[in-house]
């Protein structure tokens, strides 16, 4: 009856959705939006986080930090 159009109209509604989805993406990208939170922390917060969970000893821990901070 439709010539088969009837079922391909159906669909059209995607292609804006996806225009949409890829220009969010897009722009996530280039403003980079997908830092994940703590990322911005400083090398010698990251020292004393692994001395606090046990990874290093004070020993190493001080020598790292020692190197650092020169």
């Amino acid at each position: 009856m439709h010539g088969g159009s009837g079922f391909a109209m159906g669909w059209m509604w995607i292609w804006p959705v996806l225009l949409i989805v890829a220009a969010l993406v897009v722009i996530r990208a280039l403003t980079g939006a997908r830092r994940s939170p703590g990322t911005d922390r400083t090398p010698e917060e990251i020292l004393r986080d692994r001395f606090a969970r046990g990874e290093i000893d004070e020993q190493e821990y001080l020598k790292r930090r020692e190197l650092l901070r020169r």
